[in-house]
């Protein structure tokens, strides 16, 4: 039972206030009382009340490194020099223990212009930076990138990276030219505002009301076209376009409980995804199938994820170090010199 008092803290008889009431009582009574919540609003109102509160471990990343340190720049000694210099593969890099530690598809940049990615025979170079759908990379770590989106034997990409650095567009510029390997590209997002609360209030149909989410999809494939001589200009839409070039931009919610082999699905926005989801995402690929996850996890608009609970850090966390994964953490911005300070200084 609540006491008269704790309930008198509270107007609202929702469940969150009635969870604070009952901790407010327990600790009245003498009780140490840890509220565990991922719940934001809820955690600061149990601070506010000197209840002490923090979040669900157990789905939450621990060592944040595994996100922010996915490139390394090293400095061959000679020998290292001469081996990776002769185009050999197979060389002693594996075996040193410097490089022993770090996982596999882990990302190097030797003598400040090699780019090679550790494998099962060592240090790989990467393929030549060359434009992709009319699209190329303007820095190392873009390139990585588009390695890893344009390897076959990669299944699942993850691409994080702070707003402007490139994620989206280069995801997007590897699946079109991909596209005769696929029977169809899918590009989903969660949309955080289209709570079922709100989604019926907005005007028109299922597709009317899910555009104005989707806009950042279309203006990422708009660049691509212009950037592309085959496809540019045109009188056509840029919707009728993508439907052409075999993409379908969806809600993310849209994926559940279907099988999708020989797909390949760009998740943008997977920050704001539970870990739960991502497993339900992942699992949705069927033989042939390519993942490629994307996301800033410094913008989360769930209130009840943050930087450590979420499924983008959560999946890089629990795979990184599988053969068929490959993790690029993108920090340079190349959207505009006004974009690259927003999000650094604000």
């Amino acid at each position: 039972n609540i006491s008269e008092n704790s309930s008198q803290c509270f107007q609202d008889k929702t469940q969150d206030h009635r969870i604070l009431a009952i901790a407010l009582d327990q600790q009245k009574q003498g009780n140490h009382v840890v509220l565990v919540t991922n719940d934001l609003n809820l955690k600061i109102k149990a601070t506010i009340l000197g209840i002490e509160a923090e979040s669900y471990r157990n789905d939450s990343v621990r060592d944040m490194g595994v996100i922010y340190n996915s490139l390394s720049k090293e400095t061959p000694t000679e020998e290292e020099w001469t081996a990776m210099s002769t185009g050999s593969t197979e060389t002693s890099f594996s075996s040193l223990e410097r490089f022993s530690d770090l996982p596999l598809n882990h990302q190097f940049i030797l003598n400040q212009n090699i780019l090679v990615r550790k494998t099962d025979n060592g240090l790989e170079k990467i393929r030549p930076n060359h434009p992709v759908f009319g699209i190329k990379a303007k820095n190392p770590e873009q390139e990585f990138a588009l390695d890893a989106l344009l390897s076959p034997e990669i299944s699942l990409v993850a691409l994080t990276g702070k707003a402007g650095t490139g994620k989206t567009l280069l995801a997007l510029a590897a699946a079109l030219e991909q596209k005769k390997d696929f029977d169809e590209i899918i590009v989903a997002r969660p949309a955080i505002e289209l709570s079922d609360k709100t989604l019926g209030f907005l005007p028109g149909d299922m597709n009317e009301k899910i555009d104005p989410y989707m806009q950042p999809i279309y203006d990422n494939l708009e660049v691509i076209r212009e950037a592309n001589q085959k496809h540019k200009g045109g009188d056509e839409s840029i919707r009728e376009w993508a439907k052409k070039q075999n993409i379908h931009v969806l809600v993310l919610n849209f994926i559940r409980g279907r099988s999708l082999p020989n797909r390949l699905i760009i998740i943008d926005e997977a920050q704001n995804t539970t870990p739960g989801e991502m497993k339900t995402i992942l699992t949705r690929g069927g033989e042939g199938t390519k993942f490629v996850i994307i996301g800033d996890i410094t913008q989360i608009d769930s209130p009840y994820q943050n930087e450590q609970s979420n499924g983008l850090s959560y999946l890089v966390d629990r795979w990184t170090g599988q053969p068929e994964f490959v993790h690029v953490h993108l920090t340079r911005g190349e959207r505009s010199n006004l974009a690259e300070k927003a999000a650094q200084l604000m």
